[in-house]
């Protein structure tokens, strides 16, 4: 039932009082139940993030609170649609297809981070369903660095100290997958970084 209901074509015409109420009835939801419906859920939070004004930022950050937590708890149900098989994988498709990929996705339409200047650094509550994603379990917090590294170059210019520690660290770490999933997301977006950003991806693109 949820999933015929959120999927339907009139959630794209509802009311913001309507999107709080779902919100506020999902929020509520067991979370292994929630489990079972992780993707048309993280769908319908990407599609209505759109609607999101002051009155509603209560109610996103209740279903983003859950829903990592969900994820981080059954993290098979976080799976990609996109069906990898034998195939190296194609981290840039596997993500936009995916449960965490959709969140992260949702947080780029929050009205909290815009219009932030060079250097202002990012709204706490805003930056804390960042990292969350960014501690999901293996391929879940890859589809994360994806959408995260797609929009690398504004992270940068926001807030350049965090940037290195949460996202440039990881072309340092000893994870090859999320090295490869990182730079999908950067390279996917195709565009010059700033010069001292590009000094300091250099080294690694080499």
């Amino acid at each position: 039932a949820w999933r015929r209901f959120l999927n339907s074509e009139a959630r794209k015409n509802d009311k913001v009082r309507f999107v709080r109420l779902i919100g506020e009835r999902l929020a509520r939801y067991p979370d292994e139940q929630i489990a079972t419906i992780i993707r048309p859920v993280s769908d319908w939070l990407c599609g209505i993030s759109k609607k999101l004004n002051a009155d509603c930022l209560l109610t996103f950050d209740s279903i983003l609170q859950k829903l990592s937590g969900v994820l981080r708890e059954s993290s098979y149900e976080g799976r990609s649609g996109i069906v990898r098989g034998s195939k190296e994988p194609d981290w840039t498709m596997e993500a936009i297809n995916s449960p965490t990929g959709k969140i992260a996705e949702s947080l780029f339409n929050d009205p909290r981070k815009n219009d932030l200047k060079r250097d202002q650094g990012f709204p706490r509550e805003w930056l804390l369903h960042v990292e969350a994603l960014l501690s999901l379990p293996d391929d879940l917090r890859r589809h994360a660095l994806v959408i995260l590294f797609h929009n690398l170059n504004w992270f940068y210019a926001i807030d350049s100290k965090w940037t290195e520690q949460h996202l440039l660290s990881v072309f340092h770490g000893g994870d090859p997958g999320d090295r490869d999933a990182a730079w999908s997301g950067f390279l996917w977006g195709a565009r010059t970084p700033d010069r001292k950003l590009y000094m300091l991806l250099k080294p690694d693109m080499l």
